[in-house]
């Protein structure tokens, strides 16, 4: 005799968090859920004129885009333009936290309410996936997430202490 299926256990199946290093703990699928939910009421008293879930949830996917969009200029900028020890320090814990997010919690929050929201399972890192010619699986969606994060977190930590070991507070000189 099969166990009936819940609501929880089908919107855990859209992303494998057993890929992560930690997320099979129960307490962190709880601490999960929570940030989820608060996440949905904040964007549903946003966002207070849509009731339909896909429209919402398309919404965010936009927004979803924009921050990532946003972080990788930081990054790029933080190498080019503003290599500020400040700055670095700000894009350096924007992107940590956002690694430890996929590693503890194994995936994106975000990108997780976009499921549930939408119905879709797509994901930001699908068109990479493609253009690779990589079969998109859930497995593959979250391999390719948490590479990109620990890539541009060890680099960036690298740098972040390298530059404080060196005292290289300031701008850095440009070789003429």
């Amino acid at each position: 005799m099969t166990e009936p299926v819940s609501e929880s256990t089908v919107e855990d199946d859209t992303i494998k968090p057993s890929q992560a290093l930690l997320a099979k703990s129960s307490t962190l699928k709880t601490v999960r859920k929570k940030i989820q939910d608060i996440l949905e009421v904040i964007l549903r008293t946003i966002l207070f004129w849509e009731t339909e879930d896909k429209r919402i949830g398309s919404l965010l996917k936009v927004g979803h885009q924009y921050i990532v969009a946003f972080i990788v200029i930081c990054y790029v900028l933080v190498h080019t333009f503003i290599p500020s020890y400040w700055f670095m320090v700000a894009v350096w814990i924007v992107v940590v936290t956002t690694w430890l997010q996929h590693i503890l919690l194994g995936g994106c929050v975000l990108t997780r309410l976009e499921i549930k929201l939408t119905g879709e399972k797509t994901t930001i890192v699908d068109p990479i996936l493609d253009l690779f010619q990589i079969p998109i699986t859930p497995k593959s969606q979250m391999g390719i997430t948490i590479l990109f994060s620990t890539i541009s977190s060890v680099f960036l930590t690298f740098e972040l202490f390298t530059r404080t070991l060196l005292n290289i507070r300031g701008w850095i000189p440009t070789l003429s």
